[in-house]
C-alpha cells in the first residue's frame, strides 16, 4: 500500500512540475510571437516544442535548485546576450552549443551529435542525419550574465532557418572550422549580417585536430573580410594535438606567442580607436 502511495506521489509531483514547465515555455513562446509577428512564428514554435520534448521534471528541478526559480529575473538587461550561431555545415555550431550548456551547468552531461545525445539536435531526423535541420533556441546562465542563443543549420537546403534567426538576433557568432575553413554557409551568413549592419564575431573551431591549421584559416578570413576588421582577440596556445589552452591578446600572452599577441593587441586597439563612437 505504501509503495502505491509513493508511486502516486511521485507521479503527481512529475505532473505538477511538467505543468509548470509547459506554462513557462508557453509564456516564453508567446513573448517571441509578440516580437516576431505571426509570419515568423515558426521560430517560436520550435522554441516551445524543443523545450517541451527534452525537458524532464528532474532536469527542471535540478536547474531551479542550482540557479534559482528564474535566474534571468535577477540579471540586469545589459548583461543579457541574444546571439545566433551561424556558419557552414559541419563547422561545429551544434557541438559548441552543447558545450556551452554543459559548461554552464544546465545539463549534467555534454551532448554529442555523433552519439545522438545532442541537446540541440534532439529530433529523430536530425539524429539520423547527424546534422541540424531546424533551428534550436537555447539559453543558459553564463558567469554574471545570461545567454539566449540559436543554433542554426548550415546546409544550404535549410538556409531559411538560419536567415530567420539572424534577423531576430542582436549578434552573430560565425563558426568556422579550423580544418575546412570558409564555406558557402560562412559566406552566406556573413553577407546577411553585413546587410543588417549586425555585430559579429568569428569562432575558429576544432583547433586541436591533427589536420587543423589555425594560421591558414585566420589568414583566409582576414583576406576575405578585412585585415583591420578581423583581428584575433584570443590565440590558441599550441597547435593540433599539442593545444594546451587559449590566451587573450589584451591580457598578454607569455612565451613564444608574446610577440604575435602584442601585434594583434596593437591592431585591435587601433581598430577600436578608429571605430564610430556611436
Amino acid at each position: 500500500m505504501g509503495c502505491r502511495r509513493s508511486a502516486r506521489a511521485k507521479s503527481f509531483r512529475a505532473f505538477r512540475c511538467s505543468k509548470r514547465m509547459h506554462y513557462e515555455v508557453f509564456t516564453a513562446a508567446i513573448a517571441v510571437f509578440l516580437r516576431l509577428g505571426f509570419k515568423k512564428a515558426e521560430v517560436a514554435l520550435h522554441y516551445f516544442f524543443y523545450l517541451s520534448s527534452i525537458s524532464s521534471c528532474n532536469h527542471k528541478r535540478n536547474y531551479h535548485q542550482r540557479f534559482g526559480e528564474s535566474p534571468v529575473k535577477n540579471c540586469p538587461p545589459e548583461r543579457i546576450r541574444n546571439f545566433v550561431l551561424a556558419g557552414h555545415a559541419g563547422s561545429g555550431k551544434t557541438t559548441l552549443a552543447d558545450l556551452m550548456l554543459f559548461k554552464a551547468g544546465v545539463v549534467g552531461r555534454r551532448g554529442s551529435v555523433d552519439n545522438g545525445t545532442s541537446v540541440s539536435d534532439f529530433r529523430q531526423e536530425e539524429q539520423e542525419r547527424k546534422s541540424s535541420i531546424y533551428s534550436s533556441i537555447l539559453h543558459c546562465p553564463w558567469k554574471d550574465g545570461y545567454f539566449y542563443f540559436t543554433d542554426t543549420p548550415g546546409n544550404s537546403d535549410f538556409c531559411g532557418e538560419a536567415m530567420n534567426c539572424i534577423n531576430i538576433s542582436d549578434l552573430m557568432v560565425l563558426v568556422v572550422d579550423a580544418m575546412l575553413g570558409i564555406g558557402p554557409g560562412t559566406i552566406r551568413a556573413w553577407r546577411q549580417a553585413t546587410e543588417r549592419n549586425m555585430p559579429r564575431m568569428i569562432f575558429i573551431n576544432g583547433c586541436d585536430r591533427d589536420q587543423a591549421n589555425f594560421d591558414a584559416v585566420l589568414e583566409a578570413i582576414r583576406h576575405n573580410y578585412g585585415m583591420n576588421v578581423c583581428v584575433p582577440y584570443t590565440l590558441p596556445i599550441g597547435s593540433k594535438g599539442g593545444l594546451t589552452g587559449v590566451g587573450c591578446v589584451m591580457e598578454g600572452v607569455q612565451g613564444e606567442y608574446a610577440d604575435r599577441a602584442a601585434e594583434f593587441q596593437s591592431a585591435l586597439t587601433d581598430a577600436v580607436a578608429e571605430s564610430d563612437e556611436e
